[in-house]
């Protein structure tokens, strides 16, 4: 949209040069009707008949498609569950540990010491400290990534509590 106001402000400026330099100045005023008129037309096709932009975004999914799409994100999110430790944390702690800190209505900065100790006491509050070892999102372990996690009982256990919140 913008090139589109660049274009017709550059014609404009050149329509009315020419007609300033040639003999029929009094067509002036009309000729730079004409130029902003066409712009204007352009301008109304390129953001369609609704008034808005058109955004490229999908329409919303069917009531079917919404639950096929919650049941494959769910058997992922099992499959993790019963993976290694290194599954856990790379997929199932991220969203987590998101999922937590919006059901508290806050997002909790943890690179400062403050916000990861306020993040931590308000998780072992809520969970209590065998399973916030397992939504603490600065607990990952780098190493002993090929272990086995902590299992469908665990992830069941956290859903449970952030349901409840």
């Amino acid at each position: 949209m913008i090139r589109i106001v660049a274009v017709g402000v550059l014609v404009l400026v050149l329509v009315e040069i020419v007609v300033v330099g040639g003999p029929a100045r009094e067509w002036v005023f009309v000729a730079g009707a004409l130029v902003l008129a066409v712009v204007l037309a352009v301008l109304r096709v390129g953001v369609g008949s609704g008034g808005a932009p058109a955004t490229g975004v999908a329409p919303d999914p069917t009531p079917d498609e919404a639950m096929e799409r919650w049941r494959d994100r769910t058997r992922m999110q099992l499959a993790w569950a019963d993976g290694t430790r290194g599954d856990w944390d790379r997929h199932l702690r991220p969203m987590l540990a998101r999922d937590f800190q919006l059901a508290l209505g806050r997002r909790f900065d943890t690179a400062g010491p403050s916000g990861a100790n306020s993040l931590k006491t308000a998780g072992t509050m809520m969970f209590g400290d065998e399973l916030w070892q397992w939504v603490d999102p600065s607990a990952i372990a780098s190493e002993d990534r090929d272990r086995p996690g902590p299992g469908r009982e665990v992830l069941e256990d956290i859903l449970v509590r952030l349901e409840h919140m």
